[in-house]
């Protein structure tokens, strides 16, 4: 049995670093937000990371607009609630965008 190699979305575009400080702060934003009964999705993160440099070299949001738009392909399926992309989808736009896809997956 044969495994292919799936990217999550994560992984396919830029992550700023979130420090500690502005971890605690989002936190405290998302219970007020909880606190007055606001069903708005809180996106921002609640615990601190370091950057990630995807293989995309944009933020999620134009990676998202990039799928929109068809200059990359829609996920080839979903694990749970993650979407994901077949590293042969993946690896096909990358030559497609002259970006050399063993570097980026490294």
């Amino acid at each position: 049995m044969s495994t292919k190699k799936l990217y999550r979305r994560a992984e396919l575009y830029n992550q700023p670093e979130v420090s500690a400080q502005e971890a605690a702060r989002n936190k405290e934003l998302a219970k007020q937000f909880s606190a007055r009964g606001q069903r708005t999705k809180f996106n921002k993160p609640v615990r601190p990371r370091a950057a990630q440099t995807g293989i995309f070299p944009v933020s999620r949001s134009t990676f998202d607009q990039w799928v929109r738009d068809g200059r990359v392909p829609p996920p080839t399926g979903r694990i749970g609630r993650t979407c994901v992309w077949s590293a042969d989808v993946i690896d096909a736009k990358l030559r497609e965008l002259g970006i050399d896809s063993s570097a980026a997956s490294a």
